[in-house]
């Protein structure tokens, strides 16, 4: 377990160092100059959506996605995204601000026409196919709405100073709680597929608004709010793990004694042939 928790992240480590350490030309020698930039946001792009559109057949199995249908959409998403930046770059400004926000337009475009393209058909004939694409849909409306409200609040946060940015920190577990309430009412009864959508999306949203805005706090009391807010939501997610855990305790002493699965943990439960 240690090994996969240590190594786990460290493609993802090595592409960010990979991706930053290309050279690149001033900001002010104009778009032409700065083609390096474009294929980043080309690169960028193709990891981001091939990895959303693995993680979406992953919790919709009924797909049958294959790492073909990843790669395709990962490059035609790279292509129309870094094409839509070129293109503001040279009609309106470069740098182009909020790359981000930018790129979600296209890179749902581009889904949108693929997922009809490789799935339509069968999207058709299969209802319960139908119901896991809808809900896969909706985390991904989440997900794109979290890029356009974490710039948003970032930018209210920083543009106010003392008791009002201390009283703005505030919105932040909002968010954190109306995003978290979205992803689980959109997936229903798939609790199963919850943690890992709440975590891969709020949470590392959440924790990296959080991280700019210590940055950018006014004053120290500020940023003691933040941290503050942080523990609170530690303290309450640590509360609904023990509830949880006291739950399975009281199913797991109903097993009789004499039962072939009595001396099992509740992990080792969850995968035993119960008859």
């Amino acid at each position: 377990m240690a090994p996969v928790c240590l190594l786990t992240p460290l493609p993802c480590l090595l592409s960010a160092v990979l991706i930053e350490s290309a050279p690149r030309a001033a900001p002010d020698d104009g778009v032409y100059t700065n083609w390096l930039f474009f294929i980043r946001i080309w690169v960028v792009t193709c990891w981001m959506v091939g990895s959303l559109t693995l993680q979406m057949g992953q919790m919709a199995p009924r797909h049958e996605m294959k790492i073909r249908h990843a790669v395709v959409m990962g490059l035609l998403s790279g292509i129309a995204t870094s094409l839509t930046s070129f293109g503001i770059g040279v009609l309106f400004v470069f740098p182009v601000p909020f790359g981000m926000l930018i790129a979600s337009p296209p890179c749902v475009g581009v889904l949108v026409v693929c997922y009809t393209y490789f799935w339509g058909a069968q999207w058709k004939s299969d209802p319960l196919l139908r119901t896991e694409v809808k809900q896969q849909m909706s985390v991904l409306g989440c997900q794109l709405s979290l890029t356009f409200i974490y710039p948003s609040w970032i930018y209210g946060f920083i543009s106010l100073t003392g008791f009002y940015q201390a009283l703005f920190v505030l919105a932040l577990p909002i968010i954190k709680l109306l995003a978290k309430n979205w992803i689980s009412r959109a997936l229903g009864k798939r609790n199963d597929a919850k943690p890992e959508e709440v975590i891969f999306n709020v949470e590392i949203f959440n924790s990296l608004y959080a991280a700019n805005a210590l940055q950018n706090a006014s004053t120290w009391g500020v940023s003691v709010i933040i941290m503050l807010i942080d523990l609170l939501n530690f303290w309450i997610s640590m509360l609904d793990i023990v509830k949880i855990l006291n739950e399975v305790k009281i199913l797991m002493n109903k097993i009789p004694r004499d039962h072939p699965a009595a001396n099992l943990n509740f992990v080792e439960l969850t995968i035993f042939p119960f008859g």
